[in-house]
């Protein structure tokens, strides 16, 4: 999001905002946090509503919805540059990957930042 909000303004083939740029809407790091807090809180709402009778309803949609979310934010862990992202971070370090992945999508993760880490060292 924040690269597009930086490149957006000088294409020619990102349509022109009246009164506004895009970089008007580059997040910052208290941004990012809270919408992974949101993230977390939906998450964890939902999954509470699919199991909830009264919701049963509507249970399916509630689970498919999960799903979707969980296939994105998987799709963004699984990027090398997203853990290293996070490794690198001052806010997150590694403390916050061992304390939310699993023990394998860890070991997964240092290995690419090995990987990448070696193709830039001399």
């Amino acid at each position: 999001l924040n690269r597009f909000t930086l490149l957006a303004d000088e294409s020619h083939e990102v349509p022109k905002l009246r009164n506004k740029s895009y970089s008007d809407f580059k997040l910052d790091r208290a941004d990012w946090r809270k919408i992974r807090l949101v993230h977390d809180c939906l998450a964890s709402a939902w999954e509470t509503m699919a199991r909830n009778p009264e919701y049963a309803i509507i249970a399916d949609a509630i689970t498919k919805g999960l799903k979707n979310v969980e296939k994105y934010y998987q799709k963004a862990s699984d990027s090398d540059v997203y853990f290293i992202c996070l490794v690198l971070d001052p806010n997150y370090k590694l403390a916050y990957v061992e304390r939310r992945w699993t023990e394998t999508k860890v070991v997964d993760g240092r290995a690419r930042l090995q990987a990448v880490v070696s193709t830039i060292q001399p």
